[in-house]
């Protein structure tokens, strides 16, 4: 169902992943990261692509194309059984293949989804089955249609799909962790996989690290193990495509933040009205109630503080150094946000698990129903705003750019999640905002 939905939605936005689909060709057809075939077809470097030693390659993190690589396959391969145009026949040029990226974004989304839903079956404490069944996809639901999953992962081949799914992956593994300590050996593969998606998850890939070294050290050379495989297989990759143990982008000079600048980036990356979490996204605000009602049972435990460092390290990340322009650039709300979502939702069940327990009713807890499903909705219904209106991307660019005017982020007489439904209410062509494809701004 995620998949349908995701996939169906009509708006989609490319900027970053212009060449995310030509570096998946080039792995399936050519075996490199090399972009040299599209030379005729693409810009020069400067228009997110680099060049290293004469020859051409995408400027941002090559392992996120890996996930593209099936969807070609398979598309080409029905071609061979006489089915529709293979992959060269359905892209003309580079910004055609949208519909490629995402279809494998959804995908990528829907697969984070069921990871959620088990994280949920597995951290909810309700004794009837099909009663933590349905928390647990609520959560899971929740997560899908009411965070950036929906409006911004799966919208474009950005990094924030695959990262989510590497990063929801080792959640699972450390919530498992309570129940069988074991599994801790399984950590390193997704956490190392998650700093080649994004670098900014070098944050978390520290932060892991440290509780497996605080609290199961015997599992910490199977960890490490785990993680040099795939640091191995990346590196040779990198060494032989770039010459270097780090492709060009995980070079790039960082902008450090400080005074006043910081204050702002920080705040703003929580409550601005364009691109603030909690605004987005307030039923994320249940990862707070959920680690202060733990708090408070005196039942937080190790997982409970890793998680909640993670997305406390990523905000400052984000925040701090991470992005030249904090606000993400042209993008839909708290993109930058996204990848430590996963974390968010997990920090949010034992919200879930105390209004599920079969208590008398009490105005209280109908209050705290109700507040649950009205952030819930709205969190629905702005997301859905990003990945239906047209012009929900044009606010980027219209009537001023964000990048040259930021403080538009600020403005809450034109916040972006409004922009679409006011023009497709007030506009003479309503369909044009709903209209599949990139947007004409």
């Amino acid at each position: 169902m995620v998949l349908l939905v995701h996939m169906t939605s009509p708006h989609a936005e490319i900027t970053d992943s212009l060449r995310a689909i030509p570096v998946a060709q080039s792995i399936t057809r050519r075996g490199t990261l090399s972009l040299d075939h599209f030379r005729e077809t693409m810009p020069q470097p400067g228009n997110n692509v680099i060049e290293v030693d004469g020859h051409l390659y995408g400027n941002y993190p090559w392992a996120i194309s890996l996930f593209a690589v099936p969807v070609l396959l398979a598309v080409d391969g029905a071609h061979a059984l006489g089915v529709g145009p293979g992959v060269e026949g359905r892209i003309a040029a580079a910004g055609s293949d949208w519909e490629f990226q995402v279809v494998t974004m959804s995908l990528v989304v829907a697969l984070t989804t069921v990871v959620i839903y088990q994280i949920g079956l597995e951290s909810l404490r309700l004794g009837d089955r099909r009663r933590l069944q349905r928390y647990a996809l609520a959560a899971a639901v929740t997560f899908s249609f009411g965070t950036a999953a929906w409006s911004t992962a799966s919208r474009s081949y950005w990094q924030h799909g695959p990262s989510m799914l590497m990063l929801s992956l080792a959640a699972l593994v450390a919530v498992r962790s309570r129940a069988d300590p074991r599994v801790v050996r399984c950590l390193g593969p997704p956490l190392a996989a998650s700093y080649f998606m994004r670098p900014t998850n070098s944050v978390s890939v520290a932060l892991f690290t440290l509780w497996v070294l605080l609290r199961h050290r015997r599992y910490l050379v199977a960890h490490l193990a785990g993680m040099a495989v795939v640091v191995t297989g990346f590196v040779a990759v990198n060494v032989a495509a770039y010459g270097s143990v780090l492709q060009p982008y995980y070079g790039e000079e960082r902008h450090f933040r400080s005074g006043g600048e910081l204050v702002e980036a920080l705040a703003g990356n929580l409550v601005s009205p364009s691109r603030g979490l909690f605004v987005f996204s307030p039923v994320l605000l249940l990862a707070v109630a959920g680690v202060v009602l733990k708090q408070r049972s005196r039942v937080l435990d190790d997982v409970d503080v890793l998680l909640a460092g993670c997305v406390v390290a990523h905000w400052l990340a984000i925040s701090v150094l991470a992005f030249p322009a904090w606000w993400g650039g042209h993008s839909y709300g708290p993109r930058l946000f996204s990848d430590a979502v996963p974390f968010m939702v997990v920090l949010g069940l034992p919200v879930l698990d105390r209004l599920a327990q079969p208590d008398h009713p009490s105005v209280a807890r109908r209050f705290a129903v109700a507040a649950c499903l009205a952030s819930a909705g709205v969190s629905m219904l702005v997301n859905f705003s990003g990945a239906y209106f047209r012009s929900s991307a044009c606010w980027n660019a219209i009537p001023t750019g964000v990048d040259q005017d930021p403080s538009k982020v600020w403005d809450w007489s034109d916040p972006q999640f409004l922009r679409g439904p006011r023009n497709f209410l007030a506009g003479d062509q309503p369909r044009s905002e709903v209209t599949r494809g990139l947007p004409d701004c």
